[in-house]
């Protein structure tokens, strides 16, 4: 079955991820006199439910895309592949990494922890802000970004494997989809209750089995599991898959987790994982065009993520907080603040997406193994 090199619907899917974590993050700087509202934990946990969907959707169109190229071209070219996801992904992230470390840091202060000034920006540099916020490094206009260098690590790995491997590396998805579960529940069983864990040797320990919990590898696993099952699948299994009532009972599994599930509890990421990139499948077989918000929304959606974290605090800081409203009026203070930060942050995405974003991403065709629609640019 000849899969298409383009999927509509993921722009919408990647839309309403970055929606997810703008409203966990609307939420969490949102400061009322003696604290913050009380959400349900749906609301304040939408930003984990957003990453943990990213990953689902990065490994799934990456996997396809790379067995795609090694299929119709017989080889899969590293080093265009990179210079592929550097024109994607550096731009904006440089930027916004050097506008938290020269211009933004009056907006809230920073902490540097234990890395200092000069080692956290290096952290930054190379991409590498999980080991950063591992070492305390916090700061608010790009602290999200630990995100991005998951990703890139990912990046780095991932196209050798697929180059090297089979057609199916089921025992190495299945190890790095169970591994980081157990090390978790060592990691959990004998934190609590062992003293020796807390000092000497241990608090290495303890740190690489914390790094690991926060890489959420089981996601990537599972999409790129599901990137394998969909290049190979006949027509009639992904129609199956496809199928109206799988979209039903696949809904009401994603909302049953994020209801009555405890994100970072033991497996909850494997839970959910199984679910996104199940629901990410049974999508693509929706038909739909490459016009409207949500694919135009979609095609933001990276700037919306990058930007979002210094929009809400300058609003909040300037606006919401600078009239008092967050202390008189507190809930319309929340829904001015929010409106606003909405409105600006997809104003500014628009505008990075045209000046900034795309002169990068039309040179991505140089270095593209294959034709691929130019939709798919922003992949």
């Amino acid at each position: 079955m000849k899969k298409p090199d383009y999927f509509p619907v993921l722009n919408s899917l990647r839309f309403f991820a970055s929606m997810c974590v703008f409203i966990a993050h609307a939420v969490a700087f949102y400061e009322v006199p003696g604290g913050r509202i009380l959400w349900p934990h749906v609301v304040s946990s939408a930003g984990y439910y957003g990453v943990i969907f990213f990953y689902c959707l990065s490994g799934f169109l990456i996997t396809f895309l790379l067995l795609n190229e090694k299929v119709l071209t017989g080889n899969i070219a590293i080093g265009n592949f990179y210079k592929r996801r550097a024109l994607r992904i550096w731009p904006l992230y440089y930027l916004i990494v050097l506008l938290s470390f020269f211009v933004f840091r009056g907006l809230e202060p920073p902490s540097f922890g234990s890395a200092g000034w000069p080692g956290a920006l290096l952290l930054f540099l190379f991409f590498l802000p999980n080991i950063a916020m591992l070492l305390g490094v916090y700061m608010p206009t790009c602290f999200h970004t630990y995100t991005i260098g998951f990703e890139e690590q990912f990046y780095l790995v991932w196209p050798l494997i697929v180059k090297k491997a089979g057609r199916r590396p089921v025992a190495l998805l299945a190890m790095c989809f169970i591994a980081p579960l157990v090390i978790d529940g060592l990691h959990r069983y004998f934190y609590f209750r062992s003293p020796m864990v807390h000092g000497g040797p241990g608090r290495l320990i303890n740190a690489i089995a914390t790094f690991i919990s926060y890489c959420n590898i089981p996601a990537f696993a599972a999409g790129c599991a599901g990137g394998y099952w969909y290049f190979g699948a006949s027509e009639r299994r992904v129609r199956e898959l496809g199928g109206k009532r799988w979209t039903y009972l696949l809904l009401i599994a994603a909302a049953g987790l994020m209801y009555f599930g405890k994100p970072l509890s033991f497996g909850y990421v494997n839970l959910c994982s199984v679910v996104y990139i199940l629901l990410i499948l049974n999508l693509l077989t929706r038909k739909s065009g490459k016009g409207g918000l949500l694919q135009t929304g979609g095609a933001v959606s990276y700037a919306v993520y990058i930007y979002h974290p210094a929009v809400l605090l300058f609003v909040f800081n300037y606006f919401v907080k600078g009239m008092g409203l967050s202390g008189r009026h507190p809930l319309i203070g929340f829904v001015v603040y929010f409106v606003l930060s909405l409105v600006v942050v997809l104003v500014l995405s628009a505008l990075s997406h045209r000046y900034i974003e795309r002169p990068f991403l039309v040179r991505k065709v140089k270095y593209r193994g294959i034709p691929i629609s130019d939709a798919n640019a922003s992949a």
